[in-house]
């Protein structure tokens, strides 16, 4: 449908009386308007006002889980809730509307700063600048078209070019499922002599490890998650040095054999949550999805474990012309913290951003040397 000129002329007043919508995400709209010539400078505040009742449509088509918040509406908005709490109307409680009012002009989900720059009749030029919540640039652009494309049937140029850049990134959040698993096997023996006076000084090493690292997270929003993580490690590492030209702690020399044992056993459950978001603790794991030009997407996970426990123990054994107790080490066992952090990007996989079910079932093999490696990845994301 066409704009008419009277309400491209009229379209301010008009714009305080839409209502402030309940949707998950708020976008915040920040106009500016100027001109080169002072005449003009009304024309450029009715193109920043088409831009935002373009905007409303466009979102409402293309991301309906996101709202449009300006603090012009907003403070209409507010007058009538003032109006509302008073004894005249009715004295209803709008403390959590208010609330929510100011945060989605506070901390939106995103931020739209714009500016339409009238050059003259036949020229404008608008200045896009948006940006998440965590001060990601999404879009930076100036976009130049003809002022009398408002009275045209369809978006403006400006909004179209933003609607395309949006489409590139996760707006509406995808959430579901996202579980990794990495098994590790280590099973290695090497062999090297050296020689001495008497002979050789012989070295054998022996490493057997297995672990298993499980992440079974919950992607909640563009970024957070939540979800638990399990691991479990058993590691045996053994020396043994046949060494020819042994020489005791009291001066005795002959053969003698030294064997050295590592054990080594971790177990680490649950998902740290020292992060704070909104005043209350929440989990350290995040997973966002960045979409690309040829239309394949990937998958960051970031998280942080609980602190668990691992336990080393030390042992050392000679068997040779001095035995006694004094050339021996009994076991000796230590305990320590840790966590796991944990920062992958998997992908590339194919979809977009405008797809509304995102999934993969990946089994790779990821070995290094002689420590084979297998990693799991399964997901499936849903969009609103």
């Amino acid at each position: 449908m066409k704009r008419s000129a009277p309400i491209f002329l009229l379209i301010l007043m008009l714009l305080p009386l839409q209502q402030v919508s309940c949707q998950d995400l708020r976008m915040l709209l920040l106009p500016k308007a100027s001109s080169a010539d002072s005449n003009l400078l009304f024309l450029s505040r009715g193109l920043n006002a088409i831009f935002m009742t373009d905007m409303i449509t466009e979102m409402e088509k293309y991301f309906p889980c996101v709202g449009i918040t300006d603090p012009v509406s907003t403070q209409y908005c507010l007058t009538e809730l003032r109006l509302q709490s008073t004894p005249e109307f009715g004295s209803r409680d709008v403390r959590q509307i208010v609330s929510k009012i100011a945060n989605s002009l506070t901390n939106p989900d995103f931020a739209v700063k714009y500016s339409s720059y009238i050059n003259s009749e036949d020229l404008a030029q608008t200045t896009v600048l948006c940006a998440n919540s965590e001060g990601e640039i999404i879009a930076d652009f100036i976009e130049s078209f003809p002022p009398r494309e408002v009275f045209g049937g369809s978006t403006i140029a400006p909004v179209k070019r933003l609607m395309e850049e949006l489409k590139k990134h996760e707006i509406c959040p995808f959430t579901g499922t996202v579980n990794v698993e990495v098994k590790s096997e280590r099973d290695e023996s090497s062999s090297s002599s050296t020689p001495c006076d008497a002979g050789l000084i012989v070295t054998d090493v022996e490493i057997k490890s297995n672990s298993t690292l499980r992440w079974e997270l919950v992607k909640e929003s563009l970024a957070g998650a939540s979800g638990t993580v399990t691991y479990d490690l058993k590691e045996n590492f053994k020396t043994v040095i046949s060494n020819s030209c042994y020489v005791c702690k009291n001066g005795t020399k002959g053969f003698a054999k030294t064997t050295e044992t590592k054990e080594t056993e971790a177990k680490v459950e649950g998902l740290s949550n020292e992060s704070v978001s909104d005043g209350a603790q929440v989990s350290d794991a995040r997973i966002r999805i960045s979409f690309l030009d040829d239309g394949t997407y990937l998958l960051s996970v970031k998280a942080t474990s609980e602190k668990g426990p691992m336990k080393i123990t030390t042992e050392k054994k000679v068997d040779g012309p001095c035995t006694g107790s004094n050339e021996n080490e009994p076991p000796d066992t230590k305990t320590k913290s840790i966590d796991l952090p944990f920062t992958a990007v998997f992908g590339p996989y194919k979809g977009t951003a405008q797809d509304k079910v995102l999934s993969q079932n990946e089994t790779k093999d990821v070995s290094q040397g002689k420590e084979k490696t297998i990693l799991k990845i399964d997901f499936t994301l849903t969009r609103q």
